[in-house]
């Protein structure tokens, strides 16, 4: 679904494009789908600026969603244990393999799961209120989103009441208009753990391709430390993403990096999974799983090997378009300051 269409732009969405949340010039759009997994049917309903009366934000709790993920993750784990006590047998050794397989990727989904809704912060319920309605936003789902969004809404329903409001609330521009309806770019933040994250992003996808290339165990174990190193800085630019009002795209790009480093990590698991049980040697020490790691082109095949080429790609390719991305929002920015800066000067020589 697109960001901006005509003279709309997207400020929330729901989970799978159910529901999202569009401003126009005079009034705000909340498109509500129904279906399943995506919507079949969708709902329009219109809020003209004017009209708005009150928008509430309520904190709600989230402890249920972290009870459910750990559970699954704690019962995925428990199968995988369960698994490897049971099955002994080498004529079913590929029962094994693919049973191990297939409870990995889940337990690491519920891990993902579980860190995303961390990451997305305190859940909330929002409520908007005319004089005909009062409606829930479902896209504001989130806290801390939802009062980006809210404070950026507050000041067109300013500007449109105006003439109810007076002089309160945030002052006034050269031209009259509130400064709390001024470009929204005006607002956005980069923050400077992204930046750092897509250059080091880029880094490891560079060292990624070589460690394939070259099957060196130094490097290998060089790229897992990297790794684990690198999934901390992505949380915490995700985090900062999240109180800081950021650009949809670099959001975006930071969600695409840590879908591609749980893949990774989900495809290292099996891959890992399936040697060891074909080659035990590969379990002792901790150069067993450096060496199996090592040897993806022999042990994995062509498909394990492209497997690992497209994500490390990917990886590369990410952290290339993240700093463009993340450059030029950073140019615009200073381009929008500096001009506020020089509205600013002549008003006051004025």
């Amino acid at each position: 679904m697109k960001t901006e269409f005509d003279n709309y732009t997207r400020v929330a969405k729901g989970g799978f494009g159910m529901s999202s949340l569009w401003l126009g010039e005079d009034h705000l759009v909340y498109v509500r789908g129904r279906g399943l997994l995506m919507p079949f049917s969708e709902e329009y309903k219109r809020y003209r600026y004017r009209d708005i009366q009150a928008v509430s934000i309520a904190k709600t709790s989230r402890v249920v969603g972290i009870v459910l993920f750990i559970l699954g993750l704690i019962s995925c784990a428990g199968l995988m244990a369960l698994v490897l006590w049971q099955i002994g047998d080498e004529r079913v050794t590929a029962l094994k393999a693919v049973s191990l397989s297939v409870l990995s990727f889940g337990a690491l989904a519920f891990a993902a799961g579980l860190l995303s809704h961390l990451i997305l912060g305190p859940t909330c319920v929002c409520d908007i209120q005319t004089s005909l309605s009062r409606d829930r936003l479902r896209p504001l789902s989130r806290y801390l989103r939802a009062q980006q969004v809210v404070d950026h809404l507050k000041g067109l329903v300013r500007e449109s009441q105006k003439e109810l409001v007076g002089n309160r609330g945030g002052g006034r521009g050269s031209d009259g208009t509130p400064r709390a309806a001024t470009a929204e770019v005006e607002a956005f933040q980069v923050p400077r753990s992204a930046s750092i994250n897509f250059g080091i992003f880029t880094g490891i996808g560079v060292i990624l391709i070589l460690a394939l290339m070259l099957e060196s165990i130094f490097l290998t174990g060089t790229t897992l430390t990297l790794l684990m190193g690198c999934s901390l800085i992505l949380s915490l630019s995700l985090i900062a993403s999240m109180k800081k009002v950021t650009p949809d795209s670099i959001r975006s790009m930071l969600w695409i990096q840590l879908g591609l480093l749980f893949l990774l990590t989900a495809s290292g698991t099996i891959y890992y999974l399936l040697v060891a049980i074909q080659n035990p040697e590969y379990t002792i020490g901790i150069t067993g799983p450096l060496e199996a790691f090592t040897a993806i082109a022999a042990e994995g095949g062509l498909l394990g090997y492209l497997t690992f080429a497209v994500l490390s790609t990917g990886i590369l390719v990410s952290g290339i378009l993240g700093s463009v991305i993340a450059t030029r929002w950073k140019a615009k920015i200073a381009q929008v300051e500096a001009g506020s800066d020089m509205v600013d000067s002549e008003s006051v020589n004025g």
